[in-house]
């Protein structure tokens, strides 16, 4: 039998376990959300709480909470407004990237973490987004948007 990933052929014996491949890519599937291309520069909202945020049309955007005026870098989108200090978000907690007309984001070293869909980033290794995702920043909850 060979292997549906690398086609090398496995002979089956006793302690061959059977895999239906088909069948777990379509739960995969099943958790997506939305389409992860954007076919122009559509604009990216976050939804916090009912209400949007809509983020400016750059390729690379940090993520935060406003600094005091210490003479630190401010992030580009600060989420002060929502209760960011005390729901966790760091100063400069992800950055948000669109490249290849996809959009990925990345946690920054924070504190209290960031995750995409329930499941926690680990350094900083970018992830892509699709239309809808859950990300959270410490407990701070974003739905992310850029379809019309």
């Amino acid at each position: 039998m060979p292997c549906p990933r690398c086609g090398h052929v496995v002979s089956k014996g006793p302690d061959t376990l059977q895999v239906d491949f088909r069948s777990l890519l379509g739960e995969y599937v099943k958790q997506l959300r939305g389409d992860a291309f954007l076919a122009k520069p559509n604009p990216v909202t976050f939804e916090i709480n009912g209400q949007q945020v809509t983020l400016p049309q750059r390729d690379s955007l940090v993520i935060g909470r406003g600094t005091q005026p210490d003479g630190r870098e401010q992030p580009d989108v600060d989420l002060s407004r929502f209760a960011a200090v005390q729901l966790g978000v760091s100063r400069s907690h992800m950055r948000l990237v669109r490249r290849d007309n996809l959009i990925y984001i990345s946690d920054l070293d924070s504190r209290n973490g960031t995750w995409l869909n329930g499941k926690r980033l680990v350094g900083r290794g970018e992830r892509v987004v699709r239309d809808g995702d859950e990300v959270q920043l410490g407990k701070l909850r974003i739905t992310i948007r850029f379809r019309p």
